[in-house]
């Protein structure tokens, strides 16, 4: 039988048991926002971008997984690669727990392209929820009623969710004892953009280190050096993420590269737009240096 449903918040949660609902059901989604995304959030500026909300999201239940696996989202969902700690006592403890993923190119990117052919009312502050007869009714902090809904879905943090959950709800209980942990993001602009960036970021894979001259292993700390064998290309994504920001369209990004990766090294720079791609080889014919040109968006 189709009922007419509720969801109250538009962040991936949301969206996603929507996605599943609208083909059995009539899904209206309200959120108090002025776009989709929730927690996967990005912050425009004149000359900046933030993603100042969740650093990654994870997938746990099947069924999410199977959104994220589908063709229609493989260009806006991309592995998380950088490495993340928690504290425990006195020290950093690399959390090695889990799969993680980012949306791309922007935090929420994802979230906007779930939620395309969804019946969603942005801007609406549901304020209260209550019962009439069989049906549920929802209110909005500037007045508005929506009528005759069978089912109210709250993808919502607990805080938010508990105000407005009727006190004799049998899950009232549970959802109040939650306890979420605080996240503090930092977002820092310059004031001016880049026309050249230079690195020499860590690139020997740990495979690599019998291969290397003492002077170089006894005397160079190690973090400036080794990458894991699996991800050897980590710190050069890092520097490609900063110069979508950072650098002016046509500025030139120089690198100096793992000889034995510089098809790997040709191939991230054209995921990530990058034109006018040279490699160049050192004194002993090898390729070790590689310039580029950041992509000039055509208005």
């Amino acid at each position: 039988m189709t009922q007419n449903i509720a969801i109250v918040g538009a962040g991936i949660s949301g969206l996603s048991a929507a996605r599943k609902l609208i083909e059995k059901h009539n899904v209206t989604i309200f959120d108090k926002s002025r776009g989709v995304g929730g927690r996967m959030s990005t912050r425009y500026s004149e000359l900046y971008e933030f993603d100042h909300g969740a650093q990654y999201f994870t997938a746990k239940d099947e069924r999410f997984k199977m959104i994220l696996s589908s063709e229609t989202f493989e260009d806006v969902i991309k592995p998380w690669d950088s490495r993340a700690f928690y504290k425990k006592e006195n020290d950093l403890i690399p959390d090695t727990g889990g799969f993680r993923y980012v949306s791309y190119p922007r935090m929420n990117s994802f979230a906007k392209k779930l939620s395309k052919g969804l019946n969603i009312s942005l801007n609406s502050n549901v304020s209260s929820i209550h019962k009439d007869k069989e049906k549920w009714v929802l209110e909005t902090a500037d007045g508005k009623v929506y009528r005759g809904f069978d089912l109210v879905i709250l993808a919502l943090p607990n805080q938010q969710a508990i105000s407005l959950m009727p006190i004799e709800t049998i899950y009232f209980k549970k959802v109040k004892e939650v306890e979420m942990d605080p996240c503090f993001a930092l977002m820092i602009g310059l004031k001016k953009k880049y026309d050249l960036i230079v690195s020499n970021p860590p690139y020997v894979r740990n495979l690599e280190k019998k291969k290397m001259q003492n002077n170089v292993l006894h005397f160079e700390p190690e973090l400036a050096l080794f990458v894991e064998d699996d991800d050897p290309l980590v710190f050069y994504r890092a520097i490609l993420k900063f110069a979508h920001n950072n650098l002016i369209d046509k500025g030139k990004i120089y690198f100096e590269i793992n000889e034995y990766l510089y098809n790997d090294i040709k191939g991230l720079l054209i995921f990530f737009g990058y034109v006018n791609i040279e490699l160049k080889k050192d004194s002993f014919g090898k390729f070790r240096f590689v310039k580029a040109a950041k992509y000039a968006k055509i208005d």
